[in-house]
């Protein structure tokens, strides 16, 4: 039964195959192979340019030594030949390493700068090509770093950029993790930091705390231990607090006392909830000074008692009387 059924199907195919439209298609698409054969020996044959990547090492760095700013890890490599050699590099070139040794630049300099022109890389790719194959163009053209011996200073980090809290809170504070960081550079690069700014952010419209890891900012010629830091939005709700304070008398001369009608002046402010219980009476001062009373220009018992401190996360404070009744005694009255 197999064996009848697969002379069928052998028959069926010899019959498509004679069939005279299937002889057309297959001519047809003996001419198109023949065409693309030729076709792709005619492109192998012309001259073309070709961009290869080839990895970049930094080799022998004494332990001691500090690379401030890292050489890339790459490099381009553009290379002009026929077509069939080129397809032969595409996988070939691959393999190769690029190197830079450390100790051939340095040359024992206590900090500083390398450059390594792209003559010396070039050294390093030409034997592996052939000779009628050239390098049109090495990118980037020169390779730059900088190194360090244990110079090193420790800055405070500074944040830029917006960060602000919606329309119904407000930003408590912003703290940063780390807040300084190590940076190791030239002496003469080190005197002229004060402080390591971090990448533009822009954290608006906040309802909420927020916790954000950012970059620092490159600095040309130096690098930073950790790159990175973590900062902390707290953003918090305003209420509103009312609390009683003693009206108290500001550079009173010895031997003479003030007494306000009332005693006790009432503060209304606002404040954050997490703050809320931390802010009492001992917090604020409001006073009249001795020297104010001296200079009115009428003589009035009243005078308007003025908030002389208050914390700095205390906001749109009023006060309750806005003026008080005022006496000033002797000490010796009492």
């Amino acid at each position: 039964m197999d064996k009848t059924r697969l002379k069928q199907f052998s028959e069926n195919i010899r019959d498509l195959l004679l069939h005279g439209w299937s002889r057309q298609v297959l001519v047809f698409l003996f001419f198109v192979v023949i065409s693309a054969v030729f076709w792709l020996m005619q492109t192998l044959e012309s001259s073309y340019d070709m961009k290869v990547t080839l990895p970049l090492e930094l080799s022998n760095v004494p332990s001691e030594v500090v690379i401030t700013s890292e050489p890339p890890q790459e490099v381009q490599v553009t290379l002009h030949d026929k077509g069939l050699n080129l397809m032969r590099y595409y996988f070939s070139l691959r393999e190769l390493q690029l190197t830079i040794d450390y100790d051939s630049y340095d040359k024992g300099r206590a900090y500083g700068r390398i450059i390594i022109p792209s003559a010396d890389l070039r050294k390093q790719i030409t034997p592996k090509l052939d000779a009628t194959t050239n390098i049109v163009a090495i990118h980037p053209d020169t390779v730059d770093l900088h190194f360090s011996r244990g110079l090193k200073k420790k800055l405070p980090v500074k944040l830029t950029g917006e960060i602000a809290a919606d329309n119904h809170h407000f930003l408590a504070r912003c703290t940063c993790t780390p807040d300084s960081v190590v940076v190791w550079g030239t002496k003469d690069l080190l005197d002229t930091l004060t402080a390591v700014p971090t990448t533009e952010i822009h954290l608006t419209d906040l309802g909420q705390s927020t916790t954000k890891i950012i970059h620092l900012a490159n600095i040309w010629g130096a690098k930073t231990e950790p790159e990175e830091i973590t900062i902390q939005a707290i953003v918090d709700t305003y209420v509103e607090k009312r609390i009683n304070v003693k009206v108290t008398g500001i550079n009173f001369p010895a031997g003479k006392t003030l007494k306000t009608f009332p005693a006790e002046v009432t503060l209304h402010f606002h404040i954050g909830s997490a703050e809320y219980h931390s802010i009492v009476a001992d917090s604020f001062v409001v006073g009249i000074a001795y020297q104010d009373l001296q200079n009115m220009t009428t003589q009035s018992d009243v005078f308007e008692p003025a908030l002389r401190y208050a914390p700095a996360s205390v906001k749109n404070v009023t006060i309750e009387p806005s003026v008080v009744e005022f006496l000033i005694e002797n000490a010796d009255n009492e």
